[in-house]
């Protein structure tokens, strides 16, 4: 059994495309909640493989953030 902490990072959305993402982590963040994505960048090698760009926040913000 896992402990849940509000610290815990969790999926906001997921986009096919890395600017939708970091357009949503900027107004995120405007807003005080910190936020990341993660998926669109390999070793500053960008790829063409199907994926997709996930928007991270933490458990406590989740609701604000939605």
């Amino acid at each position: 059994m896992s402990v849940r902490s509000p610290d815990d990072l969790v999926v906001l959305r997921r986009f096919v495309d890395e600017l939708s993402a970091l357009l949503l982590v900027n107004d995120l963040e405007s807003q005080g909640i910190p936020a990341t994505s993660v998926g669109g960048l390999t070793a500053q090698l960008r790829v063409e493989a199907p994926g997709l760009v996930s928007v991270l926040v933490r458990r406590r913000d989740l609701a604000r953030a939605e």
